[in-house]
């Protein structure tokens, strides 16, 4: 009786260490997927028929989109600084989870002479609800998106000084925020060093 009791609780033991791991391996996905351009779930693969991704060093796609006032922003407004190019969409789950952390790295940009512009979707109203203060422009057909190479939100890419993409692609919270945070790592002059920890 004894021995069968011990057998019960140890599979019960064993299961609720099964369910712990599978929550947080469920976490951890989670944090590496993304939306689409409609705020659906991607399971972090983007589109099936995915556009061409540019290269590092390729320049960057020639833009112009309305800020939250209506302003016109183009490439032209962001050149002679190393920028974090987020594509963004205020109804994805996804990029909603990483706001909070993506306020924090506002804050530390801003004390470096690096940028973050969010190419976002969605009304003006939703856009304002966030309360960042970094310029967002408004792409609601994702067209901007699928220039850069960008599936679904939230994804980024680095631009640097001269205009030209200096990262892959980095799709998910995760990803997103790693790339963000080495962009505060990294020399904000000095060309040749630049482009050197830039590719690393």
């Amino acid at each position: 009786m004894k021995a069968r009791e011990r057998s019960r609780a140890k599979t019960g033991a064993i299961n609720t260490m099964r369910t712990d791991a599978d929550a947080a391996g469920a976490r951890n996905a989670a944090d590496n997927r993304s939306c689409n351009d409609q705020g659906n779930d991607t399971r972090g693969v983007g589109t099936p028929q995915r556009p061409r991704i540019p290269h590092i060093g390729d320049p960057v796609p020639l833009f112009t989109r309305p800020d939250l006032t209506g302003q016109p922003l183009g490439l032209a407004d962001f050149q002679g600084s190393l920028t974090l190019v987020l594509f963004w969409n205020p109804r994805c789950g996804y990029c909603h989870r990483m706001l909070g952390d993506l306020r924090m790295l506002e804050t530390t940009l801003q004390q470096t002479q690096a940028k973050l512009v969010l190419i976002s979707s969605g009304s003006v109203e939703e856009n304002q609800r966030m309360e960042l203060h970094s310029p967002i422009l408004i792409d609601n057909d994702f067209a901007l998106g699928s220039a850069f190479g960008a599936g679904g939100t939230p994804s980024a890419v680095l631009m640097d000084a001269q205009g030209r993409i200096a990262s892959e692609l980095a799709v998910g919270a995760t990803a997103v925020l790693e790339l963000g945070e080495r962009l505060t790592t990294l020399p904000q002059s000095k060309e040749e060093e630049l482009q050197t920890a830039l590719v690393r």
